[in-house]
């Protein structure tokens, strides 16, 4: 069976992220089946047009006569309009999808209507490929009650490294981690989701009743410094801003050995499609605290303590077990080493691949004499579609310039701004015309 990938996920700052670690474990255990054969799709996507995309693409697919083509994460590409069975090669199409976040929070993440126009984009592009893999049992409700095909979503899970299992803890030493103290891990405190800011009340809380002890909290991850200081903030007035440390972003051994030594993992975060610093915590046999809501009770089932995300107070309470309950920590360990062996990645590709099958052995095969891929059109293309870049990379999408991180328009001459005005009551007249079918369909 042969299989192609795409790599745009590689590309870009998803390469560091979770989505970068979930599809590069993915692909290697996919590489574990004999009768497999991966073929990766990267082209340069700076300054690449919707029309040579769709090209290059179709070339791919029929010069490597690709029985299935997969996104690793299909929310990143640059043209999801372009993805139609009804233009491009009869193969199957299918994608990972981690969650549905922007949906969920949009007064967060839809800051302008090119934004929020780009995702609908994205969900509709979703809607035409022949099957999605969801990482969650979560995130597969999320995508029905969204209005997606339950026939068409398989969840496949989340697998875990045997890399992150319980060591000596090592005796290196890890810049700005707390030497000699006991200390609680937490994540990414930039994203909001995290819930970094009820972590760090809830802290101060339980230090305040449960006196007579030195217990830290450690956050991993880039955190930008104004978001810092205003974390900070919070815990000055306790004079507790010493025991609150930020050590940023660690390699993959720091991570192994902060784990070891930690006393607990605190994750009480609001939304997760999956979680996986749960599951390699439990690994390295670290008790875990985490959230009641979304997918986490999933992932940890009864070998974890559970609070109310939205909760301080209840977070508080579990904090202060998750520290000092002798009896609970070691239940806790006891029952994470079995929890822990559900999620592996073994099982994710074997999930995967079931499905490759049963969609390659219904897919025709479409060759290239029969006109599907116009040559002359990546030709005549290519020249026009260069852009020079003075900082981030750019796209062209459609007839204006985004930048990849922050899609608003390069320029403010005239013309420039009667394009974009006809473009955004272009996507209010889409957006219009959605709710409208949306509101029919319920009626009915």
């Amino acid at each position: 069976m042969r299989i192609g990938i795409d790599m745009n996920f590689a590309q870009n700052a998803s390469v560091f992220e979770g989505i970068g670690n979930y599809s590069f474990s993915h692909i290697a255990h996919l590489l574990d089946h004999p009768d497999v054969q991966l073929f990766y799709f990267q082209p340069n996507y700076s300054g690449l047009s919707s029309e040579v995309f769709k090209a290059e693409l179709s070339r791919f697919i029929i010069q490597n006569n690709i029985d299935v083509f997969h996104f690793p994460s299909p929310m990143e590409i640059p043209f999801p309009e372009i993805i139609d069975n009804d233009q491009l090669p009869q193969v199957r199409f299918t994608a990972v999808v981690y969650d549905l976040i922007p949906a969920v929070f949009p007064k967060v993440y839809f800051q302008n209507m090119v934004v929020q126009h780009r995702y609908f984009l994205q969900l509709a592009m979703l809607q035409k490929l022949d099957h999605l893999f969801s990482i969650s049992d979560y995130t597969r409700n999320d995508l029905i009650r969204f209005g997606f095909s339950d026939k068409k979503i398989t969840t496949i899970g989340i697998g875990c490294e045997d890399f992150f299992h319980l060591t000596e803890g090592g005796n290196r030493p890890i810049p700005f981690l707390p030497e000699n103290k006991p200390y609680v891990l937490a994540f990414s405190p930039a994203d909001f989701r995290k819930n970094a800011r009820s972590l760090i009340q809830a802290f101060v809380q339980m230090i305040e009743r449960a006196q007579d002890n030195d217990v830290q909290l450690v956050f991993v991850n880039h955190v930008p410094e104004p978001i810092q200081e205003q974390l900070h903030s919070i815990s000055a007035d306790s004079g507790l801003s010493d025991r609150i440390h930020f050590i940023g972003r660690v390699s993959k051994s720091q991570l192994l050995q902060i784990y070891n030594r930690a006393i607990g993992v605190a994750f009480p975060t609001l939304y997760e499609g999956a979680g996986l610093p749960v599951l390699e915590a439990m690994q390295c046999a670290v008790p875990v605290l985490t959230s009641t809501t979304t997918s986490m009770p999933e992932m940890v089932g009864d070998a974890a303590i559970l609070v109310d995300p939205h909760d301080v107070s209840s977070i508080s309470k579990g904090l202060e077990a998750l520290c000092f309950d002798v009896e609970l920590r070691e239940r806790l360990i006891r029952d994470a080493s079995i929890q822990a062996e559900q999620f592996k990645w073994n099982v994710v590709a074997d999930r995967t691949l079931a499905e490759f099958r049963k969609l390659a052995a219904r897919a025709p095969r479409v060759k290239e004499e029969e006109g599907i891929l116009n040559k002359s059109l990546i030709e005549d293309s290519e020249e026009k579609t260069k852009i020079t870049t003075d900082k981030n990379e750019t796209i062209i999408y459609d007839t204006i310039i985004y930048d990849t991180l922050n899609p608003v328009r390069k320029n403010n001459n005239k013309k420039t701004k009667r394009l974009k005005k006809r473009r955004m009551d272009e996507m209010q007249a889409d957006l219009d015309l959605m709710i409208k079918e949306l509101k029919k369909e319920k009626s009915k």
